[in-house]
Parts: C-alpha cells; structure tokens; sequence
C-alpha cells in the first residue's frame, strides 16, 4: 500500500511557537518543583518496587524480606516463593531504576535507606521527568506538523502538559507514566513512517524499540505492540519484519531475562494473582490480600464498574472531561479520511475498547487501580486521547462558544490533575465528594459485636467445661516487674459458673495478690447486662466481684472496633481479633478528672475470649498518661484451631494447636 502525504500547511504565525515554548518550560518547571517537594514511599505500590531496588543493589537480591520489615517500608504488593517476599512489579523498570540508584550510590555515597528523598528523587528525575520533558517536546512538534489551527496546536500541548494524570504520576515510581512516555516516542516514528512517508530504517527501528518497551511496562498493551507492527507491515512490510521486529526484540529479551532472573520462569508475579504465592502465611499473619481491604474487596457489578471507570469516581470522562472531544473525533472519524495521522486514530480507539474491555472481564480484580486518584491502568493510553482532540478541535476552532467550552474542559482536567500532585496515592476530589454525600462507600466498617458487651472478656466457658482447661493468663511488664492476671473456671455449673480472677505480682516481693471469685448467671451475661445484674454472689464481696469484671468504676458499653491480627508466645499462627474499647471518667478526693481507659482484643480461640487487655488511667483534663498496663495472653488451658486458616492454600495443622491442648505459661512476649 503507498504511503499517504502529508497535506499539513506549515506554520502560518511564527510568534505561535513561542506559547509552544513557555508552554513546555512552564511544565518543565512546574513538574521539576513538584519532584522537589513531593514524599518518598508514598505508597504501597511505589514502596514494592523500591524496596527491590534496594535489595538488587544492597544485596544483589531480588528478595525484599529484609527491607520490608523496616519501619515505613512495608508493602502488600508483595508475594511469597520459597519461604521469601518478591514485589509483584515486572522486574525490568525495577532494574534500570536499580542502575541508577547503584550509580547514585557510587558517585555521592546516598543510600537509598538513609537519604530515602534525595535519591528517590534523582532516580525520579531521570526515570519519569527527563523522559517526559523529550516526549513533550516530541508531541509538540506532531502538533505543530499535524494540526491545522493554532488554536488546536496549543490546546493539545497545553493538555498534554498539564491536564491529564501524566502530570500526576511523575512524581512517583510506577509504570504508567514510562510506558505513556514511550508511547508518545513510538506514536512520532509511526506518523513519520504513515503520514510523512519516510523509509529510513532507523524510523522503523526506534518505533519497534519503544512500542515493544510499552508492552513491557504494561502487559496488555501486547495488543498496541501487535497493532502496530501490524499497521506498519501494510506500510512496508519487509523493513518493518527487518528492524521493527529486530528492535523491539531487545526490550522483550531483556523483559523476559529480568523476570527469569526474579521469578525463576518466565511468567511474572503478575500472572500468579489468586494463587499461593499471593495467598499465604507468613510469620503465623495471613497476606493482605488473603483477606482484601477496601476499594480491593471487589464489591462492584460489571456495570457499575464500567459507569465509574468513566464518568464516576474514577472516571476517564469526570476527571479529565478533554477527553469528551476525543469521543467526539472518534465519533467522526469517517467524516476526514484525509487525516494523515487517522491510522492512529483507529488504532487509538480499538486499542481503547480493546483494554477497557479486558479489565472489565477481570471481574476479580475489580478495585480501580487500589487507592488512587486516576483510573491508573488507563493512564499509558492518555496520548492516542490527546493525538485525537486534534480532528474536533480544528472542525470548530472558530466557534467562540466551542473555544469556552473546550477551555473550561481543560480547566476541570487540570485540576484534577493538579490538586493531587503531592500524592497521587489517595482517593480524587471527585471519591471525596461523592463518599461525603453518601452515594459510594467503600470503607472497611468495624465488625459489630454479638452482643452488647460490658466486661473485658467476651465469654464464659461452655457448659459443663473441664475446669481444667478453661482458664487464660495475661502477663504485663510494669515497673516492679511482671503482673498476671489469670481468670479461670472454678466450678462447670451450666447455669451460674463461678470464674476467678487472681493478680498477683510473683517478681515483687510481698506484692499483694488479689483474688476474687464471681458467680455469674450466664443467661444475664449472655445478654448484654452489666455485671451488677448478672453476679449474682461474690468472694469477698458482689461489689469487689463487679469491680474486676468491669475493671471500671462504674458501668460502661464497649465499642466495636478494627480486627488485627496478634502475635504470642503461644503458637506459631497469630490470633484474629477485634479490639474493642471503653471508657470512665471518675472524680478524685482531690477533685481531680481521671479517666480510666479500657482496650481488649477479643478472639474465640482461647478460654473467656480475650488475648489482650490495655488498662490505661490518663489525666482527663490534659491527656497526660498517668499509668498504663499491657497484658498478652501468656498461657492458657486450651487453644482452639484458627477458622481464618482453613481458607488459606497448603496445611497449616501443624502451625496450629488443636481443640483441647494444654499450653504451659511461658511468660510474655
């Protein structure tokens, strides 16, 4: 097929180039100071893929165990393979980034750990920032060559500085803005081979090099790699099978060389979601994502997915409403045949459904991208939007209400592409505003409690229950030494059991030990009522009875909060628990406010469902601590199988105790 000419006239008003100038500077500038300013590890995401370049570079590993148990550098973008954590990122970007940290580190002596902003941000500058401010410059002059107006020309450059998430995303490390960069690169060397006739083997070459460099840095962009090679196969097939495909061999060897080298085959981490190597226990706490939390829960229909992938709060559309041109080119595509770059433009929009389609049919990754302001997965497609504002917005350059119109679209795009600039690892103003007036809601709501609950336990052991192995002891480290408090079953009668709770001192000597035995009616108990209603004797006394119970000195309701998962000394799988808190603030002789705080992570594993108990007294004017205890369930009679185990792959009976054993006291932890 022969090529097709370019008709384009050139540039009718040189004093034209010059906004095109201040343009790209005012967005160098711009974008330069928000790298200046912006946090490192702002994110999980961000977060995985340093935590591999330290560890490729520190260690020459790609094993991220020993950094992501530091303080802030924690991730849940991680998976597990033969006993050690990997980032679930594709390990090339990893590793070019890891090149010039290794440099950074040889020539200034900065350590990624310990000067985290300074060399996150010169890592930055050279893998998202310089890269942008060429491929900017770059699609300025496709506009200059292919747009008809200078109305049109500097509306797309403007857009493209400064109103899409590109802006966004370039103060962090992540793969979107490097394969949108390379994209606007491989779109230059194609519209010179389709619309501008060139031959020149370079031309195919480089477009072969970064289209293929697109699909490394995002998956299912193998489509565009495809399309491309395809489109220019119509061109000239033979140079495009000589240096297109030659070239763009070398970023899928090197895709496939890195994620051997991290994963052991040839399929990234990716690929594996779903599996054992995301699903697992490690360190007796199940993954993150055996158990997802928020946006990552998955909760939304097909078709609610699709509406806020593209006008809700995540859309393309509400966020970046320039892109209500582009449909409006695509929509009339058939009406300029003559468009040098129109190849582009259908590729574009195929490309387009083509992605929207396939993550709309990973119904089990339905979460938007995790915590962030943009549709992120979409970000690498923003140049074909922007190539195809071009046909509408020359059409109707000379309409001043278009001209207002377009402008106000660009503003709203601007501004949300800016407003988060600090961190784009956070719900849009657009969540915000619709979680604030009730129409979304995708937070992690505390588990309400079975019942109304007024004491720091959860429960009596079950009828006729071996006193034997009903019993728990929390142990807490205080300035004399350790303090226990164990409660217990003292007699097994169905209807009104008697419990004791004794605290003692035993590493203080001639610290008192105080003991006192309730008998509870278990019916009264069981529905919520204080324990002035439900001891129905004590030893020595009800009221001394209802004091420990209540650990307070009047009643109080507890309030439902977060699970967590706690770690003892007692087995190797951790302990699923809900905390739950109350609080009473009582008057002294002196006329002093105290309150007295009391925190209990509740668990159905052990004997009275409790693992750990925080007894805080503050002052209630100031908040000053005036003392504060943490007792760890130390030993107990019996230790229930965790239920949250069963669902996690592979056999962990051996990590957890059985109904019915005995676990001797082995002090805190």
């Amino acid at each position: 097929m022969s090529p097709q000419t370019s008709t384009v006239s050139p540039e009718p008003v040189r004093s034209r180039s010059g906004w095109i100038t201040i343009l790209i500077a005012g967005a160098a500038g711009l974008h330069a100071a928000a790298l200046l300013n912006s946090t490192p590890l702002q994110s999980a995401n961000d977060r995985s893929r340093w935590s591999t370049v330290w560890a490729l570079v520190e260690r020459g590993t790609f094993e991220i165990d020993e950094i992501d148990a530091m303080p802030h550098w924690q991730t849940i973008d991680k998976v597990q393979q033969n006993g050690h954590l990997y980032s679930t990122k594709p390990a090339l970007l990893t590793v070019m980034a890891s090149e010039i940290y290794r440099a950074v580190r040889q020539m200034l002596g900065w350590s990624i750990y310990g000067d985290t902003a300074a060399v996150t941000r010169v890592v930055l500058a050279v893998v998202n920032l310089l890269p942008w401010l060429v491929a900017l410059f770059v699609f300025a002059l496709m506009a200059r060559k292919y747009a008809k107006t200078p109305f049109a020309r500097g509306f797309i450059v403007a857009a493209a500085a400064f109103g899409s998430y590109l802006s966004t995303y370039s103060v962090t490390f992540n793969n979107h803005t490097v394969a949108a960069v390379s994209l606007i690169f491989a779109m230059h060397f194609a519209l010179r081979i389709v619309a501008d006739g060139s031959r020149r083997w370079w031309d195919f070459a480089l477009c072969g090099l970064t289209s293929a460099f697109v699909t490394t840095n995002e998956l299912p962009a193998a489509a565009f790699g495809l399309a491309m090679f395809g489109l220019l196969c119509r061109y000239d097939w033979r140079r495009t099978l000589l240096f297109f495909v030659s070239a763009a061999l070398i970023p899928i060897a090197a895709f496939l060389a890195t994620t051997w080298m991290q994963t052991g085959n040839w399929k990234p981490f990716y690929l594996s979601y779903g599996t054992e190597k995301y699903v697992y226990i490690r360190d007796g706490v199940p993954s993150y994502w055996a158990d997802p939390k928020g946006l990552d829960r998955n909760l939304d229909s097909p078709l609610v997915y699709f509406l806020h992938c593209t006008i809700g709060h995540h859309g393309i559309l509400s966020l970046s409403p320039i892109f209500l041109i582009t449909i409006a080119s695509w929509l009339r595509m058939w009406t300029r045949p003559a468009e040098p770059y129109r190849p582009l433009l259908w590729m574009g929009l195929a490309i387009t459904v083509l992605i929207l389609g396939f993550y709309l049919s990973r119904t089990e990754n339905y979460n938007y991208g995790g915590n962030s302001v943009a549709l992120r997965w979409a970000i690498w497609l923003v140049p074909f939007w922007l190539l195809a504002l071009l046909p509408t917005l020359d059409d109707f350059a000379d309409r001043r209400w278009f001209r207002g119109l377009a402008a106000m679209l660009l503003a709203v795009s601007t501004f949300s592409a800016w407003e988060a600039i600090a961190n784009p690892w956070r719900p849009s103003w657009l969540y915000s505003v619709m979680e604030s007036v009730g129409w979304i809601d995708y937070r992690d709501h505390d588990p309400p409690l079975p019942r109304t609950l007024t004491t720091w336990f959860t429960s009596l052991p079950p009828a006729g229950a071996d006193p034997q192995h009903e019993w728990i002891e929390l142990s807490a480290t205080t300035d004399h030494g350790i303090e226990t408090l164990r409660l217990e079953l003292v007699e097994p009668e169905a209807a009104r059991p008697r419990v004791r709770l004794t605290r003692s001192h035993p590493m203080t000597a001639g610290a008192p030990i105080v003991q006192v035995t309730a008998t509870i009616d278990r019916e009264t108990f069981e529905s919520g009522a204080d324990a002035q209603a439900f001891v129905v004797a004590g030893e020595p006394s009800v009221s001394a009875a209802v004091r420990v119970l209540r650990m307070l000195p009047a009643a109080s309701r507890y309030r439902p909060g977060h699970v967590r998962y706690e770690r003892t000394a007692l087995r190797e799988l951790a302990f699923r628990t809900q905390h739950v808190t109350t609080a009473v603030d009582a008057r002294r002789a002196n006329g002093d406010v105290i309150r007295r705080r009391i925190d209990a992570w509740l668990c159905p594993d052990v004997p009275f469902g409790v693992v750990r108990l925080r007894e805080t007294i503050t002052d209630a004017r100031s908040g000053d601590w005036l003392t504060r205890r943490d007792y760890v369930l130390s030993a107990a009679g019996r230790i229930e199988a965790p239920e949250w185990a069963k669902s996690i792959p592979g056999d962990h009976a051996g990590a957890a105790l059985e109904t019915g054993d005995t676990v001797e006291s082995v002090g805190t932890r």
